[in-house]
């Protein structure tokens, strides 16, 4: 015989629950109504402000050169050669140059610079530069030199790297600190 079909089932459904259970679910039930009847009643939550989107932005043009200071406080060259664009906003992708120093040398030296490429198996040699807040990229470390080479490689197949990321990148991918 189903349950359905059984008639103290069918005359008094709550007499046939196990009594534990339906103290349960009733105290459960008064314990959720006498929270939300609480919560309903109470004053409204001072407003909460959302912040905007970050949108990033990048003036760099492709074949710009631009100086990267280290933590040490020598240079790294990286070249522009291409941008990644979403939701987050426009980011440089870069290459290195194989070059580390102390002064920047001039347009004749650097035009024979090769592409400097990371220790990783896969070596990797060009990455996007993102950040997240305008306060993120290294203004005060970065130097645009005004020198536009064309980039030896075309965008695709690149890493991804914050702005407060890099230093750390730079020391465990490719040795330089």
């Amino acid at each position: 015989m189903s349950r359905q079909s059984d008639p103290v089932v069918r005359s008094n459904p709550i007499r046939a629950c196990n009594s534990k259970v339906l103290a349960s679910l009733h105290r459960s039930f008064k314990a959720v109504s006498f929270c939300s009847h609480k919560i309903l009643l109470s004053p409204q939550p001072p407003e909460k402000r959302i912040a905007k989107r970050f949108r990033g932005s990048n003036e760099w043009q492709v074949g710009d050169l631009v100086a990267h200071q280290l933590l040490s406080g020598r240079l790294v060259i990286l070249r522009v050669i291409g941008h990644h664009t979403d939701r987050g906003g426009r980011s440089p992708v870069c290459e290195f140059l194989d070059w580390v120093g102390t002064e920047v040398p001039d347009n004749r030296r650097l035009r024979p610079l090769s592409i400097l490429k990371s220790n990783d198996v896969p070596s990797v040699s060009q990455f996007v530069i993102g950040r997240t807040s305008a306060k993120e990229r290294p203004d005060k470390r970065l130097l645009h030199l005004g020198t536009n080479l064309n980039p030896e490689q075309q965008s695709g197949q690149y890493s991804v790297v914050l702005w407060r990321r890099f230093d750390r990148l730079l020391k465990e991918n490719y040795g330089l600190q």
